[in-house]
């Protein structure tokens, strides 16, 4: 039997997490091209020289163990990324870095929560988050999506997960429509085994300084969320987790009005 041919591996430091790939590159500055939020690379490593450099950078807790390597160091042009330490601290889809860009987002009760009509009551949920975008952190919360539509950003995330994981040439899957601009998801690609996840903040979940006085939904403020499969899949548990908190009428919800 042939012995499998094993790779070598480049470390690559970002903003937003730590990556092994065995990608090849003729120098660091291929790398940084390569990365978007770059900040260092180190090697390529043979797979003994990264288990021996990793025990002694991370000495109690390293960020990849021996199995982790050796199966990355046996595929062509393949990556495996850390966990990000750096998410939004509250409960909720947490995604990004918040040294970078990043979101979180969760369902914190209903706009007509004392009605007691139930297509009234069952027809908006509060969002309440915060992002990070170029240094500046800010909180929002505002009547955003209708009720019937958190669940379908959940399916979405979900079937996000197994797009990234099967690192597809595939369309990524779309988004629900939303009817607030407040929130919008308009582009999202795969690079270097994670998802990119363009996200549009309009309206009031800007930042305070551009929501004060503004009228109409342009310029918004673009967040870029960069986030493994795993990442993406336990952002859409935690807010399907937030969602469960506020159960609504099996009957389809419809946005109504506070005069309706």
């Amino acid at each position: 039997m042939a012995e499998r041919e094993v790779h070598p591996i480049t470390i690559v430091y970002t903003e937003s997490g730590m990556c092994l790939t065995t990608a090849v590159y003729s120098d660091w500055r291929e790398v940084q091209d390569a990365f978007t939020d770059y900040k260092a690379s180190l090697g390529p490593y043979e797979f003994d020289e990264l288990i021996e450099f990793l025990e002694l950078d991370f000495p109690t807790d390293p960020p990849f163990d021996a199995w982790d390597i050796r199966h990355l160091a046996g595929r062509t042009h393949a990556y495996t990324w850390a966990p990000s330490s750096d998410l939004p601290r509250g409960p909720g889809l947490r995604l990004g870095s918040t040294r970078g860009d990043s979101l979180r987002l969760a369902i914190d009760g209903f706009q007509f929560s004392d009605d007691h009509d139930p297509r009234k009551r069952d027809s908006w949920y509060m969002v309440e988050g915060e992002a990070t975008l170029d240094g500046q952190a800010w909180e929002f919360r505002w009547q955003a999506l209708t009720c019937d539509t958190p669940p379908l950003l959940v399916g979405w995330l979900l079937r996000l997960e197994e797009w990234v994981t099967a690192r597809s040439d595939s369309d990524p899957p779309k988004p629900p429509w939303l009817i607030e601009p407040n929130l919008q998801f308009p582009r999202v690609r795969q690079a270097n085994g994670r998802a990119e996840i363009s996200v549009e903040l309009n309206l009031e979940f800007l930042p305070p300084d551009r929501r004060n006085g503004r009228r109409g939904t342009g310029n918004p403020a673009v967040l870029t969320l960069r986030a493994t499969a795993e990442e993406v899949q336990q952002a859409a548990i935690d807010f399907a987790a937030t969602i469960a908190q506020y159960p609504v009428n099996p009957a389809a919800s419809r946005p109504v009005g506070p005069h309706d």
